[in-house]
């Protein structure tokens, strides 16, 4: 268990320079933001403006902080807020945001189309709450105060906003240090091609 503490997350521009962004894991190490394979990270949205476009990048987004932001595509417009489940969407088409009523924070996965593919899910962690990342790789982000339990007997607090990165398939108990909780459960799959 490799625990990523948000308060040693560095802050970055977006790629189009419209907001701030925490990475909390990417790959391969040190990746930058044209040539990942995947990628996990908060961001902090504070006005309206685009998001930056990624060609070849599935994405997903999810509410954290703050009450809601409108994601406006071609075709549709999508709000978002603390009640709603992880939204998909390709990162190559253009999209416009909004935020009517304040800053939000989000927390962002993309993995790049063909290569490598992504679940994310909201968990609300009531008494001990297991969840299963039976992924390649999985990663779980505490949006309270938490102590997180593995199957081999780790353990460890977690504070809200920090993460616990895991490289292979497992199972984690989750139970909240104070009244209840939430977490974000993500598991990451390589793709993997017939030649190969």
């Amino acid at each position: 268990m490799n625990v990523l503490r948000f308060a040693d997350r560095v802050a970055s521009r977006w790629k189009n320079g419209g907001g701030i962004t925490w990475e909390y894991a990417v790959h391969p190490p040190g990746a930058g933001l044209d040539d990942f394979f995947w990628r996990i990270s908060r961001a902090r949205v504070v006005g309206h403006g685009a998001f930056s476009v990624f060609p070849g990048i599935d994405r997903s987004l999810t509410v954290v902080d703050g009450d809601a932001i409108d994601l406006l595509m071609t075709d549709r417009r999508v709000r978002l807020d603390r009640t709603t489940p992880p939204y998909r969407f390709p990162a190559d088409q253009p999209i416009e945001c909004r935020v009517p009523t304040g800053p939000i924070e989000d927390l962002n996965v993309m993995t790049r189309r063909g290569h490598w593919t992504h679940r994310v899910a909201r968990h609300a962690v009531t008494g001990t709450t297991r969840i299963d990342l039976d992924g390649d790789v999985g990663l779980v982000v505490a949006l309270a105060r938490l102590r997180i339990e593995t199957e081999t007997g780790e353990a460890g607090d977690l504070e809200p906003g920090d993460a616990a990165l895991f490289e292979t398939a497992t199972t984690v108990a989750l139970s909240p240090r104070q009244g209840t909780g939430e977490a974000i459960g993500i598991r990451l799959d390589h793709v993997a091609h017939p030649w190969a």
